[in-house]
C-alpha cells in the first residue's frame, strides 16, 4: 500500500470545491476577529474553547484533551515549526490511555489483528465492518503516514487534516485508543497547516471538532466505514462524501466560536485580560 498514491488517486467533486471555498471565506473572518485579540487573550479563548468542547462531548471524546494530554499538545504539538515524529504520535495515544485508566499499553503500536465495529449486532472478525492492515504492515504504513503529515505539499488544510485522519483510523496502529488520536492528530496539524499557510501564530487548534462529531456521531461513521482502504476501489464519492461532512462540522464550529467570541471578549475585557488591537488583516495567500 502506498499512502502518497492512494491520496493522489482522490478527484475533489465541484462541490466540495465550492464548499470549501465558502468555509475558507468563513473561516478567514473568523481569524480576522480573533486578530484584534493579544497574545494572551488569544491562547485563553482557544484554550477554554478546546476544553469546552471536550467537556460538552462526554461519549465519542470522553478524556479526548485530559491534563497529560493537554501538557504533551503544549510541548511538543503545538511546535509550528517542528516535523510530526512517531514519538509525538505514540506519546498522544499513551496519554490518551494512561488519564482513561485503559488496561491496553498505550504508544506501542499493536502486535495482533484488529476490526471496527459489527453488522447487525454480531461480533468478532468475521462480521466486522471494517477490519485493519494486518500487524506487520503497521511500521511501513505509519512511516509513510509520517512522511505524509510532513510533506509539503500544495493541498487545503482543511482537506490534508481530514486525509490525515482517515489514514490514521484506516492503519489503526494501536489497540485502543485510535478514534481519539486521530481526532487530537487532525486538530493540531490543521491549526499548524493553517499557521503556515496564513502566517499565524495560533497555539491551541482554531478549530476543535469534539462537540460537532459526537452530536452527529452515526454520520460520522458512516463517512468512515463508507472509505476503502486500497488501491484498487473508487473511493471517489465517499471520500467526497468525507470532505463534505467535516466541513460541516467546521462550518458548525465557526458559527458557535464566532457567537461565543462576542460573550467571550466581553468578559475577557472586565477581568482586565483583552487589550483590543488595531484590525490585523490575516496575510492571504
Amino acid at each position: 500500500m502506498n499512502l502518497f498514491r492512494y491520496v493522489e488517486n482522490i478527484k475533489l467533486n465541484d462541490n466540495v470545491l465550492e464548499h470549501l471555498k465558502e468555509t475558507e471565506l468563513e473561516l478567514l473572518t473568523y481569524m480576522e476577529e480573533l486578530s484584534h485579540l493579544n497574545d494572551q487573550a488569544l491562547d485563553i479563548f482557544l484554550f477554554d474553547a478546546m476544553i469546552k468542547e471536550n467537556i460538552s462531548s462526554s461519549e465519542l471524546e470522553n478524556g479526548l484533551y485530559s491534563p497529560s494530554v493537554v501538557n504533551m499538545c503544549q510541548d511538543k504539538l503545538n511546535d509550528n515549526d517542528a516535523k510530526m515524529t512517531e514519538e509525538m504520535i505514540k506519546e498522544v495515544n499513551k496519554c490518551i490511555l494512561r488519564d482513561n485508566n485503559s488496561f491496553h499499553d498505550g504508544g506501542i503500536y499493536r502486535n495482533c489483528s484488529a476490526w471496527v465495529g459489527n453488522i447487525d449486532g454480531k461480533f468478532g472478525i468475521e462480521n466486522a465492518r471494517y477490519i485493519a492492515p494486518p500487524e506487520d504492515k503497521i511500521e511501513n504504513l505509519m512511516e509513510q503516514f509520517i512522511d505524509y503529515v510532513n510533506a509539503d505539499i500544495n493541498i487545503n488544510p482543511i482537506l490534508k487534516s481530514a486525509i490525515i485522519h482517515i489514514l490514521f483510523i484506516k492503519i489503526h496502529p494501536f489497540s485502543d485508543g485510535n478514534g481519539r488520536s486521530a481526532r487530537i492528530l487532525h486538530h493540531h496539524t490543521m491549526t499548524q497547516l493553517i499557521n503556515k499557510k496564513y502566517n499565524t501564530k495560533f497555539q491551541w487548534p482554531i478549530i476543535n471538532l469534539s462537540k460537532f462529531l459526537d452530536l452527529t456521531r452515526g454520520n460520522y461513521y458512516t463517512c468512515e466505514n463508507d472509505i476503502i482502504f486500497d488501491m484498487e476501489t473508487d473511493n471517489n464519492e465517499s471520500w467526497n462524501k468525507w470532505f463534505n461532512y467535516i466541513l460541516n462540522r467546521i462550518d458548525d464550529n465557526l458559527y458557535y466560536y464566532k457567537e461565543d467570541l462576542k460573550n467571550e471578549k466581553e468578559r475577557l475585557e472586565e477581568i482586565g485580560k483583552v487589550k483590543i488591537k488595531e484590525k490585523i488583516c490575516v496575510n492571504k495567500k
